[in-house]
């Protein structure tokens, strides 16, 4: 049994020891005509293209007052196809009351929690809650 327990801490100290001998691999720089333009380029820019190509909320003078929790406003406002209403979430309560019954200017860009895009498919993480959900960036400005 001790032949065996000595066995085991020389294995498990000799690959400790090799792990903090290893080294990166380096590779040299590559050339210039290596390199692949902007334009061509179709990785996860494609996020980006689609949070600016898609038909953003604009609606102007909301009154907030519909509530669904403490901290946040439920707004009226129509996209057919899409959504009746936005949900909109403050900090907390106390927040969320200095703003009841005010009116404002509502602008948001829409996305999709744990997705990935590329010029195929979109691929959605569904392990973390997200699955397809859309969402949105939604900021107010013009409080009245």
């Amino acid at each position: 049994m001790r032949k065996v327990f000595i066995l085991i801490t020389l294995l498990f100290g000799y690959s400790s020891y090799s792990l903090l001998e290893a080294r990166a691999e380096t590779q040299n720089d590559p050339n210039i005509s290596e390199l692949n333009k902007s334009s061509q380029y179709t990785g996860s820019w494609h996020n980006i293209w689609y949070l600016y190509n898609s038909d953003p909320v604009n609606a102007k003078k909301i009154k907030l007052s519909d509530k669904f929790l403490s901290h946040d406003f439920i707004v009226p406002i129509n996209n057919p196809g899409h959504y009746d209403y936005v949900k909109t979430e403050l900090k907390d309560s106390t927040m969320a009351s200095s703003f009841d019954g005010k009116e404002v200017d509502i602008f948001g860009v829409n996305y999709f929690d744990q997705c990935y895009f590329s010029n195929e498919n979109i691929q959605c993480d569904s392990n973390q809650g997200g699955g397809s959900k859309k969402n949105l960036y939604v900021w107010w400005y013009n409080i009245k």
